[in-house]
């Protein structure tokens, strides 16, 4: 029933971390059994070739949309913005054509630190390309400033934005920490989010 855009994000940030705050970086170089099975074997990827996989997914797989954001499948991060909230038919044009401003704020920040590693690992022409692709979303992401805070979703042609009348929590952190907000934009949403969200809480 679930297939969320944002699994490999996870993924990648998590190996990210551990590798640039452990410095292990023999770490990339191991094989892992693959969920269900308990051994490992020679033939194997190494977690390195496996990462190499996740961003392929979140490049190539889900890709991104009209508006050069991350795809939304039928879910990301808060998978309510289409489960249980749509009808079947409109969970089937928002497969199609939806883009997630969550997915590609976050993807911005990952991809930068997914870079960083491959940089700080011996990797330079990936970590350029990786870098471009965050760059690209971070682009994105800024288009999608509605006057106070950013918007949470394209849903398709029938549905359009989610976001623009009313403000989603989810993106808008994530658009500040992954550079998508430009330094006036995060002045406005921060007194917003106080205004809307701290305050009355």
């Amino acid at each position: 029933r679930y297939r969320p855009s944002d699994l490999e994000l996870w993924l990648l940030w998590l190996a990210s971390e551990y590798v640039l705050a452990t410095r292990d970086k023999q770490f990339l170089d191991e094989s892992i059994p693959i969920y269900p099975g308990r051994e490992s074997n020679p033939h194997e990827l190494s977690v390195h070739e496996l990462l190499e996989h996740a961003y392929a997914r979140v490049t190539m797989d889900i890709g991104v949309g009209k508006h050069g954001l991350m795809r939304l499948s039928n879910g990301d991060w808060n998978d309510s913005i289409v489960v249980n909230r749509l009808t079947p038919a409109q969970v089937s044009e928002v497969h199609q054509q939806g883009e997630s401003v969550l997915n590609a704020a976050m993807a911005s920040y990952v991809l930068s630190y997914y870079a960083t590693m491959l940089e700080f690992t011996g990797h330079p022409k990936l970590a350029n390309e990786v870098r471009a692709k965050a760059e690209g979303q971070r682009q994105a992401v800024r288009k999608q400033w509605s006057g106070r805070w950013f918007r949470r979703a394209w849903l398709g042609e029938e549905l359009g934005w989610s976001g623009e009348q009313q403000l989603w929590l989810e993106p808008q952190p994530w658009a500040i920490i992954g550079g998508g907000a430009t330094p006036e934009q995060v002045k406005t949403l921060v007194a917003v989010l106080d205004e809307l969200v701290r305050q009355p809480s």
